[in-house]
């Protein structure tokens, strides 16, 4: 098995040490053992994974705060993924990005066409909150 992350180096251990021992032909963990220590594996994984996912997801918010700055009015274009009562989720594959129109934003076009999942839709970008890492948007 191979593996990148730092975290994942122990089930790179962990593997070539039970292929060493089945190939010394000793005592291997059994296989509650084993599962045990894998479970305890996949929970730093997904930890791992998470904060690589967020840290990302960060840089993310600093690449829009310069469009903030530098190219105010800038046209996204999105898909809505989900709408509920507090807004609408939609997706900016352009730059990789998901980003949040509250309700509030998006009442007026409800009149000419109400958006759906799926729909394209297009946007400017309104603010950013760094705290909730989430990027405001606004329908054109």
């Amino acid at each position: 098995s191979h593996f990148t992350s730092p975290i994942r180096r122990y089930a790179d251990l962990f593997t070539h040490q039970q292929l060493l021992m089945f190939d010394l032909k000793k005592k291997m963990l059994s296989k509650k053992k084993a599962a045990g220590i894998a479970e305890v594996l996949l929970k730093l994984e997904k930890r791992n994974d998470d904060a690589y996912f967020a840290a990302v997801d960060r840089l993310k918010l600093h690449f829009l705060k310069q469009f903030i700055q530098e190219k105010t009015g800038t046209l996204f274009e999105g898909a809505v993924v989900k709408i509920n009562a507090q807004g609408m989720i939609c997706d900016i594959p352009q730059y990789g990005i998901r980003g949040f129109v509250p309700t509030h934003r998006f009442t007026t076009i409800m009149h000419r066409r109400p958006p759906k999942p799926g729909n394209l839709i297009y946007l400017y970008l309104d603010s950013l909150d760094f705290n909730a890492g989430t990027a405001f948007f606004r329908p054109v």
